[in-house]
């Protein structure tokens, strides 16, 4: 899909909507590929949740302490403790398959609520569709880097499209504040990451706070084009 100027709201709520719950179903055990391969590694080594180091240690004691309990012909124990290893692993997997689902629905609903201004104040010249919004501030001496860019939105707002882009490694680009974000997606281009996101947002002033948490991303090169915005032709 092509989205410019002249892309209206109906035409930008379709992706918005799928693209959420594409987001949504990932994160659940709808997800069958992912939920498998989760239920073989939590199931076979539950300490995984602890940690890499933390897990290999607790793994290795295990093992230890079955080949000496076989070593000394204690087989009913060994069979007891490998079954107990085993439910441990289920219970460990039922509760990040739960934990993730609950996440999952958070999630969800942030991105389906429309973000309040940080102004409210009537618009009366909204920002128009450019190729790069003003940075107003930018703050590089912290420990996650902070870019700021203003949008006006006049009534009664609506979904606005952005395509931002930083040179560097990683992926680095996030708003501090998710309501109202879906993210349709994210690429490299050579040594150029870009974000494809719709925003939906009430009217007014809005402070867009990004977070650049990539040492190697130069966030001097970060660029914010403003595709479409809530209007009369959008």
């Amino acid at each position: 899909m092509r989205i410019d100027a002249n892309t209206s709201q109906q035409e930008l709520e379709r992706p918005f909507a799928a693209v959420i719950r594409r987001d949504f179903l990932l994160e659940t055990p709808l997800n069958f590929k992912r939920s498998f391969r989760e239920a073989v590694l939590y199931i076979l080594f539950p300490c995984v949740r602890l940690g890499f180091r933390s897990g290999l240690c607790v793994l290795g004691v295990f093992a230890m302490s079955l080949v000496a309990l076989l070593a000394c012909g204690q087989q009913e124990l060994a069979e007891a403790a490998t079954k107990l290893w085993l439910l441990c692993g289920v219970c460990v997997w039922g509760y990040v398959t739960i934990l993730r689902f609950f996440v999952a629905c958070r999630r969800w609903r942030c991105g389906m609520m429309t973000r309040p201004p940080d102004n409210a104040q009537p618009v009366y010249f909204p920002t128009a569709v450019t190729n790069q919004l003003p940075i107003t501030r930018m703050h590089e001496r912290v420990s996650l880097p902070e870019i700021y860019t203003d949008l006006y939105v006049a009534e009664p707002g609506g979904i606005a499209a952005l395509l931002v882009e930083i040179h560097g490694n990683g992926y680095a680009l996030k708003l501090s504040d998710e309501r109202g974000v879906c993210r349709v997606h994210s690429h490299r281009d050579g040594g150029v990451f870009r974000t494809l996101l719709l925003i939906r947002l009430s009217a007014g002033g809005h402070v867009l706070k990004w977070l650049c948490g990539e040492d190697e991303a130069d966030i001097s090169t970060m660029r914010v084009q403003l595709l479409c915005v809530p209007s009369g032709n959008c």
